[in-house]
C-alpha cells in the first residue's frame, strides 16, 4: 500500500501544521491526500522522527496505524506499520506495538474522551482523539505493557485508567 506525493517546499510548515496544529498559510494537500488515500484520520497523524510520521485508520473490520516516510526525492511514501481487529468503535481500546525505535499506543476511545495520556513524566508525542481513534508515540525502547495511561475527558476528569492492553467486549 504505498502512494507517493509530493510536498515540493511546504514540508516545514506541514510538520508544524501537524504537530502543533497551526501554521501560517494553509497545510500541504500532499500529505491531505495521502492521509485520505491510506483512510487516516488527519489529526492523528504523530511526528515520530523528522521525517516520519504515523496515523490512525479505522475501518470496519479493523484499525490499522499507516507510517508515512520521506522518500528522498521530496516526497513521502505511505505503509501499514501494525494492525488489529480487536478495536471496537465508540468505546475506550489500548493496542499496543513495539519496535527497537520506539512504541505505538493506538486504539479507540468513547464519544466524552477528548485525550489519552501515558504516565507521568514519560516522553510521547500525540495522544489527541479524533473521530473516535487516537495514536500516542514513545521513543524509549521500555516495554510499553508496563506503561501507565489514562482517558481523559475535556473538563480533566479521567474515564478510564490503566496500563497494557484493553479491548471490551464486543
Amino acid at each position: 500500500m504505498a502512494a507517493r506525493r509530493n510536498l515540493a517546499g511546504a514540508f516545514g510548515c506541514l510538520v508544524a501544521a501537524v504537530v502543533s496544529g497551526a501554521c501560517s498559510g494553509d497545510p500541504s494537500p500532499a500529505l491531505h491526500e495521502l492521509a485520505a488515500e491510506a483512510g487516516v484520520s488527519q489529526a492523528t497523524i504523530v511526528r515520530v522522527a523528522p521525517e516520519r510520521l504515523m496515523g490512525i485508520r479505522l475501518a470496519p473490520q479493523d484499525i490499522a496505524v499507516i507510517e508515512f516516510r520521506a522518500d528522498g526525492s521530496g516526497g513521502y511514501s505511505s505503509s501499514l506499520v501494525a494492525r488489529s481487529d480487536l478495536a471496537r468503535p465508540g468505546r475506550n481500546s489500548v493496542l499496543m506495538s513495539g519496535s527497537p525505535a520506539g512504541s505505538i499506543l493506538f486504539g479507540t476511545a468513547a464519544s466524552d474522551v477528548n485525550r489519552v495520556v501515558v504516565g507521568r513524566l514519560v516522553e510521547s508525542a500525540g495522544g489527541e482523539v479524533e473521530n473516535g481513534v487516537w495514536l500516542l508515540w514513545l521513543p524509549s525502547t521500555e516495554d510499553p505493557m508496563v506503561r501507565g495511561w489514562e482517558f481523559q475527558r475535556a473538563d480533566g476528569s479521567i474515564a478510564l485508567g490503566g496500563s497494557g492492553q484493553v479491548v471490551p467486549d464486543p
